[in-house]
């Protein structure tokens, strides 16, 4: 069997980078005892998904401050409005309004994407349908055509980057809710013009539903790994189909500190497999670990990592 792990989202900042930015917004320290907390505490992330044998490595997103916020800085057409809930979670994003045809401007800033001296880098959007349903559209007056822009200037932002070996599309819109038949048709359409342009692995990750919302069209999309949060999925229910695609786990519960027991979780995907014949699979958290104390999220990577020891052994 082979099992490889990564992460799918963005890690939190520990209180010394958070006291740091608010002492820079005040005045109170400088950009470059900033810049070097901010490095420090990358250099520290890289550092703990090698040693625990993730298979991609991300940076953190550090300063993302949300999923959406970086693209108002790479693409025309948008403006930043407003707070809106991040689904069930206790947190929020900056909402995008559409105020004009969406054209890709420009790469990601640096400060967003720098894979200097990352093995295997991981880059993380949200997926074209979910940023069109999540946006306030003041121009298209079309769910579709907003969409299909989306995957075109995502398309181009992902292709305009060098090093990326896994791109993930974060698609909660998908599974949250039941949505209707043609929706999900877009949503196929917008990952496959993604696919079309992408030189990587691509992934369409759904945390925060119920994967059986979209079952089993979603094997159908045109993507190499199709993530799943277990935590809001029966795995039985996922024995019931033919399985051509890999599957992302999401075994870790990304929104809980409690940790999971590494032998409880072997015995779970030994069970999997055991069921569906699969061969292969990756696992992890089932979202962003952000909801997370910062060294809670490490525990969660170091969990991971025995989960991916342990399962070596005996699968």
């Amino acid at each position: 069997m082979e099992l490889r792990g990564y992460l799918v989202g963005s890690f939190p900042r520990p209180a010394g980078l958070i006291k740091l930015l608010r002492d820079y917004s005040k005045g109170k320290t400088s950009f470059e005892r900033l810049e070097h907390e901010f490095e420090t505490t990358v250099n520290r992330l890289v550092r703990l998904q090698a040693e625990n044998g993730l298979t991609y490595v991300v940076d953190g997103m550090l300063l993302w401050d949300d999923l959406f916020r970086p693209l108002s800085t790479a693409l025309d057409g948008l403006e930043v409005d407003g707070l809106s809930r991040w689904f069930d979670n206790n947190v929020f994003f900056k909402k995008l309004v559409v105020k004009n045809r969406l054209t890709f401007r420009q790469s990601l800033d640096a400060k967003f994407f720098n894979p200097d001296g990352v093995h295997a880098f991981k880059l993380i959007l949200p997926d074209p349908y979910t940023a069109a349903v999540l946006s306030e559209d003041r121009w298209y007056n079309s769910l579709e055509k907003q969409a299909y822009d989306w995957a075109a200037c995502l398309a181009q932002t992902a292709s305009s980057l060098e090093k990326v070996e896994q791109l993930q599309l974060t698609a909660p819109s998908l599974v949250f809710e039941k949505i209707p038949r043609d929706h999900l048709e877009i949503a196929k359409e917008c990952v496959r013009m993604v696919k079309e342009k992408v030189r990587c692995e691509l992934m369409l990750h759904m945390p925060f539903g119920n994967l059986s919302n979209i079952l089993p069209e979603v094997l159908d999309f045109p993507a190499d790994v199709i993530g799943v949060d277990v935590f809001k999925t029966r795995l039985n229910s996922l024995a019931e189909y033919s399985l051509d695609k890999r599957l992302y786990l999401g075994v870790l519960d990304g929104r809980n500190t409690l940790m999971e027991d590494v032998e409880t979780t072997v015995r779970i995907l030994e069970g999997f497999f055991s069921k569906t014949g699969l061969k292969q699979a990756d696992v992890g958290p089932s979202c962003e670990l952000e909801f997370l104390p910062f060294e809670s999220s490490e525990d969660k990577v170091k969990r991971l990592g025995e989960v991916l020891r342990r399962a070596a052994e005996r699968l």
